[in-house]
């Protein structure tokens, strides 16, 4: 009996104490389930960029770039994206090898501004959306990121628009440097950098310019010439071409020239010759003119 009361005992102590280890392996991933915050991050602003979800209306394309801290993937991580924006995707990065998809995405408690969460698979996060802009040729709106984890280093790239006059831009927060430069692709681009951003941290970026030419611009204008070219094409046939009425006007012409003597050609009966309407002999011949 007391064999057996011992044992239990011993099992009982067992049980507990692999419960706790198990609760003690638990705590650090709970408590890293999630990362304390980004470093080297990249936030691209690109207005009238491209429209690739043909959406219908003048977007700018918004791209943060980073790596996490204080965890390692897979970690679930969230942001704040503007509640009109359109997600086009997010993932895991590298870019070169990014593999996204659409995020959860749920109201925040920031008015104005949705929170998305998805699964990070690596430690490089690529988030990328969409935020409609006035479809006026003036164009003047703000584009802003607040981020929910603290950043280590933040650079910053707005690109102007190829077709825009009269760009300006005027970040809210005075950055560590900044500079311009024409990249690549032509576009006039702005760079800043800054050092921290605390978590909750909102920075803002006005931007002003006046639209030029839009790649749809030239469609509408083809779109137009090729009807007037049609329109007038139509106008002309319609000149040209004889109403109805004087159609009629000549057939009436026409049926009275044939029916009036004064009005016919006459021949000679004897050698064929062609008369004039005064000739009473046929000049070639000789031979008397019927009817005179």
């Amino acid at each position: 009996m007391k064999n057996i009361k011992l044992l239990s005992l011993v099992i009982t102590l067992l049980i507990t104490a692999a419960v706790v280890l198990g609760l003690a392996t638990l705590a650090p991933v709970r408590a890293a389930s999630e990362p304390t915050g980004f470093k080297d991050a990249v936030l691209s602003i690109y207005p009238e960029y491209d429209n690739p979800m043909r959406l219908g209306y003048p977007t700018v394309l918004v791209m943060l770039d980073g790596e996490i801290v204080g965890a390692e993937a897979p970690v679930t991580i969230r942001f704040l994206v503007p509640e009109n924006a359109v997600m086009y995707s997010a993932g895991s990065g590298p870019r070169e090898q990014y593999v996204g998809g659409p995020p959860n995405r749920i109201a925040s408690e920031i008015s104005g501004w949705d929170e998305i969460s998805y699964d990070l698979k690596t430690n490089i996060f690529v988030v990328e959306y969409y935020v409609p802009i006035p479809s006026m040729p003036d164009k003047s709106f703000s584009t802003v990121f607040i981020p929910l984890y603290p950043v280590n280093g933040l650079t910053v790239f707005a690109q102007e628009p190829k077709q825009s006059s009269n760009y300006q831009i005027v970040p809210q927060s005075q950055p560590l440097s900044q500079q311009k430069f024409t990249d690549t692709q032509g576009f006039g681009t702005w760079h800043y950098t800054y050092h921290t951003l605390e978590s909750g941290q909102e920075l803002a970026f006005s931007i002003a310019y006046t639209s030029g030419a839009s790649s749809i611009g030239p469609v509408i204008a083809i779109v137009v010439i090729v009807g007037i070219l049609i329109a007038g094409f139509f106008v002309y046939r319609a000149l040209r071409k004889p109403s109805y009425s004087s159609r009629a006007t000549r057939r009436r012409e026409v049926a009275r020239v044939r029916t009036d003597p004064s009005k016919r050609a006459r021949f000679c009966s004897n050698c064929g010759v062609r008369l004039g309407n005064a000739d009473n002999f046929c000049p070639e011949c000789g031979a008397k003119v019927r009817g005179k």
